[in-house]
């Protein structure tokens, strides 16, 4: 089972959020912005591997990215000749001008949620992600460098 998480930009509110949390993070530091729609789609269409799917309504969007790579299923009882993809994401959420309330929730490959947030940082500012059981927040401020949170980020 995986972790759902929110993807924001990062603000003056999250940074001061991110020190309360105990993270070093730079004194002068810039803001960021909420990706559109067609960003997120964007910046997942261009992860090398993986197929997209795309449910989007006025006010809402929903995007299923699955990698090519298939893996058997683990299940007890074990299915016969059942895959599944090796990685996936679920990107969900409503950016519009018109939302009670900007928001973005990620569900599933924790790699596959900083490889988006990397991909969006250049043209949203940086960004940053966190676990809605935890609340406590990873940061990106480049498209390239190691996200910054509570501990050293973890590549596997």
């Amino acid at each position: 089972m995986s972790i759902s998480y929110l993807l924001a930009p990062v603000t003056e509110e999250m940074l001061e959020w991110g020190r309360k949390c105990g993270i070093d993070l730079p004194e002068s530091s810039l803001c960021g912005r909420f990706p559109l729609a067609s960003e997120i789609e964007d910046a997942l269409v261009s992860i090398p591997d993986h197929v997209l799917q795309r449910a989007c309504r006025q006010d809402s969007f929903e995007y299923a990215l699955e990698s090519r790579a298939q893996v058997p299923l683990e299940a007890n009882p074990p299915f016969p000749a059942s895959l599944t993809p090796e990685t996936y994401l679920i990107v969900n959420g409503n950016v519009t001008d018109t939302a009670p309330q900007k928001w973005i929730g990620c569900h599933g490959d924790l790699c596959l949620i900083l490889e988006l947030t990397q991909r969006l940082v250049p043209a949203c500012g940086p960004l940053c992600f966190f676990a809605d059981c935890d609340g406590i927040p990873w940061f990106v401020f480049t498209p390239t460098a190691e996200p910054i949170g509570p501990e050293r980020w973890r590549s596997d």
